[in-house]
């Protein structure tokens, strides 16, 4: 034993490295404080670090010593054990791990800040293919910086540092694809950018209580033939359609078909440019059935573009103003009425019977005749210009066989109570002056 002048103590040695340097095989029975204590020699080259058995020997452990340091361990080489514990402090330099061991345990202190796990201030390297295992943590946040932008999101993917989520505002995150935001969430909705169109071989249920708005002159196609849009799913649902959200909707159109084709309303096959089947139009106050004469849909037409020229009383169609003339088959009317192309007008058969006209006849003929018959003309048709034909389609009247026209009360036609046919094929016009009847 040699003890220096510096105070290392040497067992086996001359020139003693530490307090106490021992070499030599052996055992070593000993209590030290705040030092290191090597052996030299114990199977291989180098220091050996010591350790302290069941018995309380002390033991070699195989492996050069490590270093030791008061905020915890450093640095560890080719350990056998397959569960190490770290020091609880979460100062000093970071740690390197080299080991030998196919698989270690390693127990992560708690940082004091309420979140466990692996604590550090720069990026960490793991190496080879690795699994990180942690009890269920209910206070666990992902933690993204507060300067993350459309280039540079918080969570983005390993070389492709431009796409990921990032936070645009207090209750909003964002989708950027290759620095370019494609979708909004907020608290009120969800709003796509960047897209003009949007194609689809299934939009099956979009379900949202705020709207879906797509931002530019966006196109919405289905790629898929006799596509639906259904406005609800309830036997009592609704869908709108309107060209703009904004309440004044000035100059506001919905466009169905404007560059061509047909539309149908209760029909998959339209014939037409506006097919409606299986019940009637409602147009303001008039409705339009199949069996509405075609001159009946100018109603709301007359109403709205031309109710400076047209009016309506009842279910009478009349000339707004009385200077104007009417043209049928011609686009310069001479008259207040002038017919271009024919006229056919009321004809009305009477099967050998009296017979009272009306205001829809015209022609009142006879078709058959075996004795004398009358026509009587009602006060009440006696207007100014208004004319009857009368005529025998029967060929039988006779003075025995007369078809006698008789004005009601005591009106009188060509000055007389009554005038009479009296022979066969006969015909007279009969109209009404100021307040009688005349013939021609």
């Amino acid at each position: 034993m040699i003890i220096l002048a510096n105070g290392n103590v040497g067992i086996g040695t001359t020139t003693p490295a530490a307090k106490l340097t021992v070499y030599g095989n052996g055992t070593l029975a000993a209590n030290f404080d705040n030092g290191k204590v090597r052996l030299n020699d114990l199977g291989g080259g180098g220091d050996r670090c010591l350790y302290v058995d069941t018995n309380g020997d002390i033991q070699p452990a195989g492996g050069a010593c490590g270093t030791a340091s008061s905020t915890g361990i450093t640095n560890l080489n080719t350990l056998t054990a397959s569960t190490q514990t770290f020091a609880t402090g979460t100062g000093g330099t970071d740690f390197n791990i080299v080991s030998g061991v196919s698989t270690h345990t390693f127990n992560i202190p708690d940082a004091g800040s309420g979140a466990r796990g692996l604590v550090t201030t720069s990026a960490q390297t793991f190496g080879g293919a690795k699994t990180f295992n942690n009890n269920v943590i209910t206070n666990a946040q992902f933690l993204g910086t507060s300067t993350d932008t459309i280039s540079n999101p918080s969570f983005s993917w390993n070389g492709e540092t431009n796409t990921g989520i990032y936070h645009p505002a207090v209750s909003q995150i964002a989708l950027t694809l290759g620095g370019t935001r494609r979708a909004l969430f907020t608290a009120t909705g969800l709003t796509f950018t960047g897209q003009t169109s949007l194609t689809a071989s299934s939009l099956n249920t979009l379900t949202t209580a705020s709207s879906v708005s797509w931002a530019g002159a966006t196109t919405l196609t289905f790629t898929a033939d006799n596509a639906t849009i259904n406005g609800s799913d309830v036997a009592n649902g609704n869908l709108t359609l309107q060209g703009t959200s904004n309440g004044t909707k000035t100059t506001s159109y919905l466009l169905l078909q404007p560059t061509g084709g047909l539309v149908g309303i209760g029909t998959t096959t339209p014939a037409q440019k506006l097919d409606v089947y299986g019940g009637n139009i409602f147009i303001n106050d008039a409705v339009i059935t199949s069996d509405t004469p075609k001159a009946a849909i100018t109603k709301e037409y007359f109403d709205s573009a031309l109710n400076a020229y047209w009016g309506l009383s009842g279910s009478n169609l009349y000339a707004a103003a009385t200077t104007y003339n009417v043209g049928i088959g011609t686009t310069n009317p001479l008259a207040r009425l002038q017919v271009t192309g024919g006229l056919i007008l009321n004809h009305t058969g009477v099967a050998d019977a009296n017979y009272t006209a009306s205001t829809t006849d015209y022609i009142i003929a006879y078709t058959s005749l075996t004795t004398n018959r009358t026509v009587t003309l009602p006060n009440s048709l006696c207007t100014p210009g208004r004319f009857f034909v009368v005529l025998d389609e029967s060929g039988n009247a006779s003075a025995s066989k007369k078809i006698t026209i008789d004005p009601e009360g005591a009106t009188t036609v060509i000055g007389q109570a009554t005038f009479s046919l009296q022979a066969p094929y006969n015909s007279v016009y009969v109209f009404c002056g100021n307040s009688a009847w005349f013939v021609l």
